[in-house]
């Protein structure tokens, strides 16, 4: 599979190796491989260490997403994959709301800025979106209360 490896760039055994290729907005290397579109850290796995056991994943020690060392990679569950990444600090858990949560663009006092300048008038949703670099739906969810319930 030297057309794969080309793509790695190979240092130490300790060390990360980038993947130098197409990298998804989840954060993964990707490649075609058997007709299919499969995240470069599976193939270096398969490649190296065999099948990958039906219902598992691949998980990184590194927690580096493109990184495509055999020995950073492991076979395990979802919810351990899961487990390891919240006690790593990568995601947040399920329930958290507001300035909290790992996909939170606004502060809380953000929010209460946005619900005050439109209930005073004068600008309009779309003009909110783009002070914040958000959506205008976002900002619409905000003022309606859909969104941010909690302040």
């Amino acid at each position: 599979m030297k057309r794969f490896w080309d793509k790695v760039d190979i240092h130490g055994e300790d060390d990360c190796w980038e993947w130098q290729a197409y990298i998804a907005k989840d954060g993964y290397g990707k490649f075609k491989y058997q007709g299919k579109n499969i995240s470069a850290s599976r193939i270096t796995y398969i490649l190296t260490h065999g099948e990958i056991e039906k219902g598992l994943v691949i998980m990184h020690k590194c927690n580096n997403k493109s990184c495509c060392n055999p020995n950073h990679l492991e076979m395990g569950t979802y919810s351990k994959n899961t487990q390891d990444a919240y006690d790593d600090g990568l995601i947040k858990p399920a329930g958290v709301n507001g300035q909290d949560h790992y996909k939170a663009k606004l502060t809380e006092k953000e929010v209460l800025n946005i619900r005050s300048l439109f209930s005073n008038g004068g600008i309009s949703k779309l003009e909110i979106s783009k002070i914040y670099d958000v959506g205008k739906t976002a900002i619409q969810k905000i003022i309606k209360r859909r969104t941010w319930k909690h302040i």
